[in-house]
């Protein structure tokens, strides 16, 4: 697999020149097989080799030597290669005989653009120029090498059958979504996964599940069965992804100031659980950034919660807590209880939105976090909350090992309005006292974390950790636009850049996560490993929007050119505290 990867990396390489061309049109697609298990396409390589250069100049990487001098290939090959179309990569089913049996390889084959199929033959020392299957070496490699139309098609030495295959005519892939073909060709990167390299990859992915768990059973590791069932929930995802997902198709976009914009489109199957959630969507006017308080943040985000997604999400969730008992600390009958408790606090909820802020290092990396949630009756969910607490302290007893030990509920009054303090405490790890330490900075100095409710109307709650001025801060953001974290300049640039319909937003600040992580560093015994991790430079924030059609999620990631400028002044020896002029900084 390491010799495909390379092979690979190398056709990219080959083709980074400098050019100015129009990309090709989706007519492409018609060389991927239509049983392709995926495929990749750099279009317009010239001009995507341009975009990179201030990118690398802002990282601080130096221009010089290109990425073919420093991989040593010859000025004979480069030339041979026409930097004014596409490059194209299929991967296709593990061929019969492939070699390592357990572990099959799939196919992978190159599609490289040449104006003169002789010139890049004897560019790799080879006579024969006919265009006819022969076998050649690359970067010391063994491959096959031919040509089909005014492509050169490159295989591993051993996969004669699959470069066969490609020789001849084939029926082409067919892609499901809507003008996926289209957007294939107008990105500078594009990739995409087919059902069946999903099913395979997920297959794949169960089966290391499983090698691993029983590898696990012949060890002796405390909560051996909450570590079985956790292996159990990432199988059960995987098997749901493999049933209810048609494809995943990535693209990359790049401009000439450096900003990089990422486009996840994800296909699902109709009439399967997901395709319905998607499809049970209420956005209800929620804008999830607008919603809770500015400020120095790590990570803030949210949106709509479907409701059919939330009935089988409790579902599965209560099948994790069955699985992982001694976890909680509960026997089967209290555990399930517990879990008839757990139903109401969960399924309610419709939108969510949280921020995790960044605090004064000392007092837990929850003191600036809140969360605004939406429910479907918010006084009764306050009284549901109350009983669930009450329950898990009650079923917990005095196991001092259990998550639910210590937790404690209070009835509190907010402005006349309805709330509760809820009171929680990490359980206790004798025999692993640096994790003791480690949950010191994460509760606070008093080991507990105290969690502020409120119901500002029939259906909203506002919730905040820690202290009542937090509260106090989260209930103003959500009361008044103009405090909330969407106004924050740099973020609204950011923002800017996104589907302004888009139901769920999120903005992640390396500076803030950073920040957040020295703090908990500080509250260490060897609060002197701070100096290895430095602070980050001031950068705007990576900002992300979600939105669906029918049976499809569609993601994309937005990333400010000067986000490299502030991890290139990262690389940099230290210096005077400097700020990167961002846009809204």
């Amino acid at each position: 697999m390491i010799r495909l990867v390379s092979v690979c990396c190398v056709a990219v390489a080959l083709l980074m020149a400098p050019a100015m061309t129009v990309a090709e049109d989706a007519s492409l697609l018609r060389h991927i097989p239509a049983d392709a298990l995926g495929f990749a396409v750099v279009n317009d390589l010239g001009q995507v080799d341009a975009k990179l250069a201030p990118i690398r100049k802002m990282l601080g990487v130096p221009a010089e030597p290109g990425v073919f001098e420093a991989m040593g290939l010859s000025a004979e090959l480069r030339a041979a290669v026409d930097p004014k179309r596409s490059l194209l990569v299929a991967v296709t089913p593990p061929e019969p005989g492939a070699p390592e049996p357990g572990a099959p390889e799939p196919g992978v084959v190159v599609f490289l653009p040449v104006p003169d199929y002789a010139a890049l033959a004897q560019a790799m020392g080879e006579d024969d120029t006919s265009g006819q299957i022969t076998e050649s070496r690359f970067l010391d490699m063994p491959v096959l090498l031919a040509k089909k139309d005014d492509w050169a098609l490159l295989t591993m030495g051993h996969q004669r059958k699959l470069m066969q295959r490609m020789l001849q005519a084939y029926e082409p892939v067919e892609l499901q979504l809507d003008g996926l073909a289209a957007e294939v060709a107008e990105a500078d990167v594009a990739m995409v996964l087919t059902r069946a390299g999903i099913k395979l990859s997920t297959a794949m992915g169960r089966q290391g599940l499983a090698a691993a768990k029983a590898e696990m059973k012949q060890m002796d590791v405390d909560l051996q069965d909450a570590v079985e069932a956790s292996f159990d929930m990432y199988d059960t995802m995987l098997a749901s992804v493999a049933n209810q997902v048609e494809s995943v198709a990535l693209f990359g976009k790049l401009d000439e100031g450096g900003d990089i914009r990422v486009i996840e489109r994800i296909g699902l199957v109709r009439g399967e659980k997901m395709a319905e959630w998607v499809g049970d969507v209420q956005t209800d006017g929620f804008a999830p950034l607008a919603v809770v308080p500015a400020g120095r943040f790590a990570f803030a985000g949210g949106g709509p919660l479907p409701g059919k997604a939330m009935s089988d999400l409790t579902e599965m969730s209560l099948g994790i807590m069955s699985s992982m008992r001694q976890f909680y600390g509960l026997d089967e009958k209290a555990l399930e209880k517990f879990q008839k408790l757990s139903t109401p606090v969960i399924a309610p909820m419709r939108a969510l939105s949280m921020t995790f802020g960044v605090g004064e290092p000392g007092k837990g990396i929850y003191a600036r976090s809140t969360a605004v949630v939406r429910v479907d009756d918010a006084k009764k969910y306050l009284a549901d909350y109350e009983a669930y607490v009450d329950a898990a302290a009650e079923l917990s007893g005095d196991s001092e090992t259990s998550i639910l030990h210590g937790m404690t509920s209070e009835s509190i009054d907010v402005d006349g309005k309805p709330g509760l303090c809820v009171t929680m405490q990490p359980p206790k790890m004798d025999d692993l006292p640096e994790m003791q330490a480690v949950m010191g900075t994460l509760f606070g100095p008093d080991g507990k974390l105290a969690t502020y409710m409120v119901a500002l109307d029939d259906h909203t709650i506002v919730a905040a950790y820690v202290s009542r001025e937090n509260l106090r801060r989260a209930i103003e953001a959500y009361e008044d636009p103009e405090k909330g974290l969407a106004a924050d300049p740099a973020l609204a640039a950011t923002l800017a850049e996104l589907p302004d319909d888009a139901p769920w937003q999120m903005a992640f600040s390396l500076t803030g996560y950073f920040e957040m992580i020295r703090g908990i560093i500080a509250g260490l015994p060897d609060a002197d490993a701070i100096d290895l991790l430095p602070s980050f430079p001031e950068s705007p924030p990576i900002g992300i929007a979600a939105t669906t059609a029918e049976a499809e999620v569609r993601i994309e990631v937005f990333m400010p050119g000067e986000l490299w400028e502030a991890i290139g002044r990262l690389s940099q020896p230290p210096q005077a505290p400097t700020k990167v002029e961002a846009r809204g900084l």
